[in-house]
């Protein structure tokens, strides 16, 4: 793997402390800001298997930290989270960054696997984690298809409160997704604690869905409970073969006015995290790709961090 043309932002910290120069206070999750975060999912630095280069890399982009994939082919293995995840967590507190969330498959309850990943996220002070996505089965009645979920819900809440971490649902666009119209989640948290499960709203998939405005009403539904949001964009393009569908282009390209979407947050006092997402195609091989890949991702947080600031979150 080629080194980053970078200087390492721990070689820095180390060289200050021996000069004997002020040091930024390592990020704590127990600390929360009064201002959202802005963080990397940790998905598009997948070619950075270990952990410090990813802290590294983290910081010379310039994002508060990370939303670290905990998954399947993630950047930690659920089954190897108990000794993985502390070590993923301290290479990104060492470059005074923090891991304000996880990305999981985490589905049901009362899988053994569950447990672990939330009680070791939570003994390491990580606030949030992100639950998989659930699909309606076809031929069968809607209603009675989320009146199953809703104990699965209940005891997944259960569990979070047991161990002070709070989950979101990131909702998806496209056929048979549970969470892709909104209102299909808002009926199955009605009776689920707000303080232990919530959104992680993805407002490019609400506008892909909604695009002619429902989108907004959904977003009143839920606005209450929304713990994190995903940022990027969305298109519909009209392929010649494949006819219309749905494209993520970098963010201020698409259809989704992020300008717009931040004064609702604001109105609602969120406090973040973002966590930015890059689902385009970008050109090259090898590590012209990666330096294109970074490009972008350098890029799209100048953008939205930008919009942030005029939004007065930053």
């Amino acid at each position: 793997m080629s080194q980053p043309s970078f200087i390492p932002r721990r070689t820095f910290l180390a060289g200050a402390a021996v000069a004997g120069l002020a040091l930024p206070a390592v990020a704590s999750s127990s600390i929360k800001s009064s201002k959202p975060s802005l963080i990397c999912f940790s998905k598009h630095l997948q070619f950075s298997r270990d952990y410090n280069e990813l802290a590294d890399l983290l910081a010379d982009l310039g994002y508060d930290g990370a939303d670290l994939t905990v998954r399947r082919g993630g950047h930690v293995l659920p089954e190897n989270v108990e000794r993985d995840l502390p070590k993923a967590v301290d290479a990104i507190r060492k470059v005074g960054l923090d891991v304000q969330m996880i990305t999981s498959d985490i589905s049901d309850p009362d899988d053994p696997k569950t447990e672990r990943v939330l009680k070791t996220a939570s003994a390491l002070g990580i606030p949030y984690y992100r639950i998989g996505t659930w699909q309606y089965e076809k031929n069968r009645p809607i209603m009675e298809q989320l009146d199953e979920y809703k104990p699965r819900l209940k005891k997944l809440a259960a569990m979070n409160e047991e161990y002070k971490i709070r989950a979101g649902y990131h909702n998806h666009s496209g056929q048979n997704y549970i969470g892709g119209s909104m209102w299909d989640l808002y009926e199955i948290y009605k009776e689920v604690d707000p303080q232990w499960v919530g959104y992680n709203y993805d407002a490019a998939h609400a506008i892909a869905e909604g695009s002619a405005g429902s989108w907004e009403t959904t977003y009143q539904l839920i606005q209450d409970r929304i713990f994190g949001v995903a940022v990027k964009d969305c298109a519909w393009m009209r392929d010649p073969q494949k006819g219309w569908r749905r494209t993520y282009p970098p963010v201020g390209e698409g259809m989704v006015n992020w300008p717009y979407v931040l004064q609702l947050l604001k109105k609602t006092n969120f406090t973040g995290p973002f966590s930015m997402h890059f689902e385009y195609d970008i050109p090259g091989e090898g590590a012209e790709k990666r330096k294109n890949e970074l490009q972008c991702i350098r890029r799209d947080f100048n953008q939205f961090q930008t919009w942030l600031r005029e939004a007065g979150m930053r």
